[in-house]
């Protein structure tokens, strides 16, 4: 998705804007909430697509990350936007890790694609977004950016 009225925002910036609440569905439809961080902990949301081109191109980053640091307080969790029905979209989430054998879970928005996603000011896949334990978020970009990202994943850790 592009910004209403192509006005750019930075990309790859730490923003410390909160995130508010919000809630996903794992792949058999349990609710997680982003309330539920555990203090001093890091999620970082990745939002794709199973048809785009350049989201597998991520994966080996976000799974060398959450084997890196997932002992740390950070979980990694993909988010699948495509544009189907809440059960065909899990169900898609679902494939999709099994395809690429990952090892973070893949989640959905609940009802309708595009309410998170457009929360947290997604403009394009893949995404991500890097979110504290009071749901504010502390960087966002694309994940192939990995020096940033890293960094900033270390910097919330405190490491």
């Amino acid at each position: 998705p592009s910004a209403p009225g192509g006005d750019k925002k930075p990309v790859g910036t730490s923003t410390g804007r909160g995130a508010n609440k919000f809630t996903l569905l794992d792949t058999l439809e349990r609710p997680w909430d982003s309330d539920t961080i555990p203090p001093g902990s890091l999620v970082l949301v990745e939002f794709m697509t199973s048809t785009c081109p350049h989201c597998p191109k991520v994966i080996p980053g976000l799974k060398e990350l959450q084997s890196r640091y997932g002992a740390s307080g950070l979980q990694v969790m993909g988010v699948l936007c495509d544009d189907l029905p809440q059960k065909e979209r899990a169900q898609a989430a679902a494939k999709y890790g099994r395809d690429y054998n990952l090892n973070y879970a893949v989640y959905v928005e609940p009802v309708e694609a595009g309410a998170v996603r457009d929360k947290l000011g997604v403009e394009r896949y893949p995404w991500a977004v890097l979110v504290g334990s009071r749901g504010q978020v502390l960087w966002h970009g694309h994940a192939g950016d990995r020096a940033k990202l890293e960094a900033a994943v270390k910097q919330g850790l405190g490491k």
